[in-house]
C-alpha cells in the first residue's frame, strides 16, 4: 500500500499508486465531516462562541481544499508523491504545504509561459479524438494550470494564517473595548493542524478604538504572527503578551490541536491505533482525537514597573494544579474523541488501556452513524 519515500521515516510516506491516494481523500473527507460535527456541538449561541465557531468551521474548509488542491497539482504527476504523515497525525507531511506557499510567492513566473486552462482543455479533446487515449503530458499541465488558478490564500491553509480583528463591544465608562483575534498553524513538529482563539480588552484613550491606532494594532498582529507560530506553552505565551502589550488584555485564550485521525493510516504504536489493527475495520473508519487547552484570566493586579515610576495592569491568569495542565501552563484542558456509532461500541468493550482513555475524555464523546451527513 505504502512505500518508503526515501527519507526512511513514517512521517513522510507516500503511496505505491494513484487509487491508493483516491481512498486516502475520501478517507480525510468523511474523517473532516467528523471533525465539523464533534466542534460544532461545543458551542452556545453567545456572540464570543460564534466568532469562534465561524473561524473553526472556514479553518476545516479551508484546510481540506488545501489538500484537494495539493491533490489535484499531482493528480497526473509520476514523479512526486504526495508524502503523508502515518505518526499520531495522519495529515499531510508539512512540506507540502510549505511548497504550496513557495508556488503563490512565485505564481507569475510558474504560470508565465502555461497556457491557459480553457487552451489546455482544448487541447486535450483534440488529442482525445485523434489518438483515442488519455494524453497525459497534457493532462499534467492542466491540473497545473487549474492548481495554479485556484492558489487563492483566502481559502487556503498556510503555515500560518491570521484572521481580521473582530470588534465586540465597548464599555465608555471602564474605557474598554472587546476584541476577538484568531490565528491557525500547521506544526511542523507534528504535522497537524492547530486553531488559536483569543478574547481581549484593549484600554482605549481619546475614543480611539484599536482600529485606529495603528502603532498599537500593528504591535499586536506583529507579536501574534511572530509569536504565535510556535507556542509551547499557552501560559507563557499569554504572559509576554500582556507585559509586552500595556493596553492589551488578555481574558481567554484557547489552542485547539486537531488530531490524530487513528484508523487505517495509523502506523505508529499508539494504543488507539493498535486497538485499530485488533479489529477488522473499513478502511474509512476513523477515531479522530483533538485537544483544546484554555488559558483564563480571572482578575487583574497592578504592578510597578522596574524603570519607570509607573504601575502597570497585569493578568491573573489561572493555572490548574493537574499534571497535564502544569506541565502545559494552562488553566483547563478538554480531550476530545469523535468515531462512529459502531466503532465506539468496540472502544467500550477493549482492553483497560482503551477505558482509560474512555474516563480521561469524559463526556466529550461525539458519535455518529456512517450514513449521517455533518
Amino acid at each position: 500500500m505504502m512505500q518508503d519515500s526515501g527519507f526512511g521515516e513514517l512521517d513522510r510516506f507516500v503511496f505505491s499508486d494513484k487509487s491508493e491516494y483516491a481512498k486516502y481523500f475520501e478517507y480525510l473527507s468523511i474523517s473532516f465531516q467528523a471533525l465539523i460535527r464533534g466542534l460544532g456541538k461545543m458551542y452556545s449561541e453567545s456572540e464570543i462562541d460564534q466568532h469562534e465557531q465561524q473561524w473553526v468551521l472556514h479553518s476545516l474548509m479551508s484546510l481540506f481544499q488545501t489538500f484537494e488542491l495539493i491533490e489535484l497539482k499531482h493528480l497526473y504527476d509520476k514523479d512526486h508523491g504526495i508524502r503523508v504523515d502515518v505518526t499520531e497525525s495522519s495529515f499531510l507531511h508539512h512540506g507540502e504545504i510549505r511548497q504550496m506557499e513557495v508556488d503563490y510567492d512565485c505564481l507569475d513566473q510558474l504560470t508565465e509561459h502555461l497556457p491557459s486552462s480553457q487552451e489546455l482543455k482544448e487541447k486535450v479533446l483534440i488529442q482525445l479524438r485523434k489518438l483515442n487515449k488519455e494524453p497525459i503530458d497534457l493532462l499534467q499541465k492542466l491540473a497545473r494550470r487549474e492548481y495554479f488558478d485556484r492558489l487563492d490564500p483566502h481559502n487556503l491553509f498556510f503555515l500560518f494564517n491570521r484572521s481580521k480583528l473582530h470588534f465586540l463591544s465597548a464599555d465608555a465608562e471602564k474605557k474598554r473595548a472587546q476584541y476577538m483575534l484568531f490565528w491557525s498553524v500547521y506544526d511542523s513538529a507534528t504535522n497537524r493542524p492547530i486553531l488559536y482563539s483569543m478574547h481581549f480588552e484593549y484600554s482605549y484613550r481619546d475614543e480611539l478604538m484599536l482600529e485606529q491606532c495603528l502603532e498599537e494594532k500593528e504591535q499586536l498582529l506583529e507579536l501574534i504572527t511572530q509569536a504565535g507560530r510556535k507556542i509551547n506553552r499557552l501560559g507563557d505565551f499569554g504572559e509576554t503578551l500582556d507585559v509586552e502589550l500595556t493596553h492589551i488584555h488578555p481574558k481567554l485564550i484557547k489552542r485547539i490541536d486537531l488530531g490524530p485521525i487513528f484508523g487505517h493510516y495509523s502506523k505508529d504504536e499508539h494504543s488507539i491505533s493498535q486497538f485499530f489493527h485488533r479489529h477488522n475495520f473499513k478502511p474509512t473508519d476513523s477515531i479522530i482525537w483533538f485537544e483544546i487547552q484554555k488559558l483564563v484570566s480571572v482578575g487583574e493586579k497592578k504592578t510597578r514597573s522596574k524603570f519607570f515610576n509607573a504601575k502597570t495592569i497585569l493578568q491573573e491568569f489561572e493555572f490548574s494544579q493537574d499534571i497535564e495542565s502544569m506541565r502545559n501552563k494552562v488553566s483547563d484542558i478538554e480531550y476530545h474523541l469523535v468515531a462512529p456509532h459502531h466503532v465506539m461500541q468496540y472502544l467500550y468493550d477493549d482492553e483497560e488501556e482503551m477505558k482509560t482513555i474512555i474516563r480521561k475524555v469524559g463526556d466529550n464523546i461525539t458519535t455518529f452513524h456512517k450514513n449521517e451527513h455533518a
